[in-house]
């Protein structure tokens, strides 16, 4: 009976050797910072960097890296404190700056003079940031329902930044992870029962849950740096997209003179994971286009 609440209340915690053992197989893994991060590397040719998004890990973009994999070297890696890395070693808050610095310096790890970047949500973020300040070293840049304008962020995630009495650092009830699978699919049936599974292991990875608490919201979503990037991105949104307004979309395909927007009608927060074979066509007809 107590084991039961306990799984039913997600108190019971993972081990990343438990991960491994199961999400494990064609990764590779890089000491950054005493941090042992998880990566996915496949493919030969240029270099795309793929970056995932708040609570996500890297099979987010599982189907996007089979299809890219045939023409480039794809990268996808665990930010930190998520999938198998986990939380970065740093001071009791944990600001943006620390996160931006553990990924530029895993970036220089593999020492690329140019490559090609993409991100979704918080990924999408990360993936801006650092063409504005590397624009020499970006090709092409693709954003995904990218944070980059003020929004009011949904209850749950910030319940989880925020946890009423530290309650989240504790559990994770499975009707709280049920309403995040409703609001980042457009059709929360599209969600297979193995990916919940999945989402629900990393989660629970001992002390994700409680770097999440100590995650400092200091993004700068004032847009205003935005119609500074000078690389060429495809913009990529799900118009039922229920965490990042669709109309974010239009912001950054205003203000960054060379982009592209796709709008797809039926799909969320993360198109790239609900309808990888749709997405990624678009994704590959603009990274292998000439101009």
């Amino acid at each position: 009976m107590i084991k039961t609440i306990r799984k039913q209340l997600g108190m019971r915690k993972t081990s990343a050797a438990y991960l491994k053992t199961k999400y494990g197989q064609d990764c590779t893994y890089k000491i950054i910072d005493n941090v042992e991060v998880r990566l996915k590397i496949s493919g030969e040719g240029d270099t795309i960097f793929l970056i995932h998004g708040f609570c996500s890990m890297l099979e987010t973009w599982n189907g996007w890296q089979k299809e890219l994999s045939k023409h480039f070297r794809v990268i996808s890696f665990d930010m930190p404190p998520f999938g198998i890395t986990g939380p970065l070693a740093t001071r009791k808050l944990t600001g943006y700056n620390d996160y931006f610095s553990f990924i530029e310096k895993l970036i220089d790890t593999f020492n690329l003079t140019s490559f090609y970047i993409g991100g979704n949500s918080l990924g999408g973020f990360i993936s801006w940031n650092y063409a504005l300040k590397y624009p020499e070293r970006i090709k092409k840049m693709i954003l995904v329902d990218s944070v980059g304008y003020k929004f009011i962020p949904p209850t749950t995630m910030i319940s989880m930044l925020y946890p009423l009495g530290s309650i989240t650092k504790l559990a994770t009830p499975k009707p709280i992870l049920d309403t995040i699978y409703a609001q980042v699919y457009g059709n929360r049936n599209n969600m297979s029962d193995k990916t919940k599974k999945m989402y629900y292991d990393f989660l629970r990875r001992k002390g994700t849950r409680a770097a999440l608490s100590k995650m400092v919201n200091d993004l700068d979503l004032s847009g205003s740096r935005i119609k500074n990037i000078q690389v060429p991105t495809l913009i990529l949104w799900g118009k039922k997209d229920a965490w990042v307004p669709p109309k974010t979309a239009y912001y950054f395909h205003n203000d960054i003179q060379q982009s592209q927007l796709i709008m797809y009608p039926h799909l969320g927060h993360v198109p790239q994971e609900e309808a990888p074979a749709t997405t990624v066509r678009d994704a590959l007809q603009f990274l292998l286009a000439k101009n």
